[in-house]
């Protein structure tokens, strides 16, 4: 987890390779490190291997996919899913879920939804692939198809899982009164799982307030010693509590997980409302040591930077922040925010747009930049690149 060990880390899985060969995991694991110290083709390649070792693993696969969509290879990726589906199908719903998620990533809903429906005339009894098809439903707004799904699945599947299934349903709908008492009920049958309680707090929010949030994660947290996770969320929902307490929760959490670059970004934030910029910097600096390939750690630094005065200095951890993510919304605010003449918003503006177009994008960083470039470029500058674009 600490790209400062990568080297080491590189070392270990090589002698297990060569006393293993055959097993995928290293491979997958040397792929993870490979991607996060920029060696994406390296990366590729063993995360296909991975895959191919352990054809009846769907995270691989997944991981594998995804490597493809980064290198614009995605339909190489989806035609390796869907011989898994082929070879696989009759047997287990697995590929085929992982086909769907896939098709998913792309907004490929038809295709993803025409994927699922084969795999249930292959598999009508198979009540893990009912309610995974229900989730799928209910996410995409088909909340009348979910509910199909979700009666032909009662007494086909696990009943926590049936469980979570519906109260998602009812979230998606917006009945929060309904989805609730079923969070709850998940959370009574698995004391620790981290999804029921991010649901149940946030339901308790918007219906009682941030404090019965708190209050909820607090006693569970009394109950158990928390993992990572439900500590984790007991810091999400301390935005408006003091900001001691909100630097205790950060700093029991870094206890528990000392390479959570999240728990140290959070902590620069939280150092920076107190005043102690030194030590913001600090804590935004170690988050970029554990994983300098993340851009929320660069941004997160530059607004560190900018608070302490040093704009130099954060316009550069906002320029690198969108060169390893086009799609960081929160840099390209705050570079352009410190820009104090025509011909430096142009010149950031020009960098953006390099990189949108260099750039495999995964989220709305084009938006982000016609949102910002509107503010600044006369609209037909603008539209060549957006026309482009599409």
């Amino acid at each position: 987890a600490d790209t400062r060990a990568a080297a080491e880390a590189i070392r270990c899985l090589r002698r297990a390779i060569r006393r293993e060969p055959e097993t995928g995991q290293h491979y997958l694991t040397l792929a993870h490190i490979e991607w996060d110290c920029g060696r994406f083709a390296a990366s590729l390649q063993h995360y296909r291997v991975a895959a191919c070792l352990d054809s009846f693993e769907e995270y691989p696969a997944l991981c594998y996919f995804r490597a493809t969509r980064f290198f614009r290879q995605a339909e190489t990726g989806l035609a390796f899913l869907r011989e898994r589906c082929r070879v696989a199908g009759a047997r287990s719903s697995l590929p085929a879920q992982t086909h769907f998620d896939a098709c998913e990533l792309l907004e490929r809903l038809p295709e993803g939804f025409a994927v699922l429906d084969e795999a249930r005339t292959q598999r009508p009894d198979d009540g893990a692939l009912l309610l995974f098809a229900a989730r799928a439903h209910s996410r995409n707004g088909q909340h009348a198809k979910s509910a199909e799904l979700l009666a032909l699945a009662h007494g086909k599947s696990q009943r926590v899982a049936w469980l979570r299934a519906s109260a998602q349903w009812a979230c998606d709908r917006g009945d929060g009164a309904a989805a609730l008492p079923v969070w709850k009920e998940v959370a009574a049958a698995e004391p620790l799982a981290v999804d029921a309680h991010r649901q149940i707090a946030r339901l308790l929010r918007q219906t009682q307030g941030a404090a019965a949030a708190r209050q909820h994660l607090a006693a569970i947290a009394a109950r158990f010693p928390p993992p990572a996770g439900l500590q984790r969320l007991y810091v999400e929902h301390l935005g408006d509590a003091a900001p001691a307490e909100r630097e205790a929760a950060v700093r029991r959490q870094l206890v528990i997980d000392p390479t959570d670059t999240w728990a140290h970004r959070e902590l620069a934030i939280v150092l920076r409302a107190a005043h102690r910029d030194a030590e913001a910097i600090a804590a935004a600096a170690m988050a970029i040591q554990l994983t300098p390939w993340e851009a929320d750690n660069h941004c997160t630094l530059g607004r560190m930077l900018e608070s302490a005065g040093r704009t130099a200095d954060a316009i550069a951890s906002y320029r690198e922040a969108i060169r390893l993510s086009a799609d960081c919304e929160d840099a390209m605010d705050g570079w352009l925010g410190l820009c104090e003449t025509v011909a430096a918003r142009r010149e950031a503006l020009a960098f953006i747009q390099s990189e949108l177009q260099r750039q495999v994008l995964l989220g709305d960083g084009l938006l982000a930049y016609r949102r910002c470039a509107r503010q600044h470029l006369p609209a037909a500058d603008l539209l060549a690149p957006l026309r482009e674009a599409h």
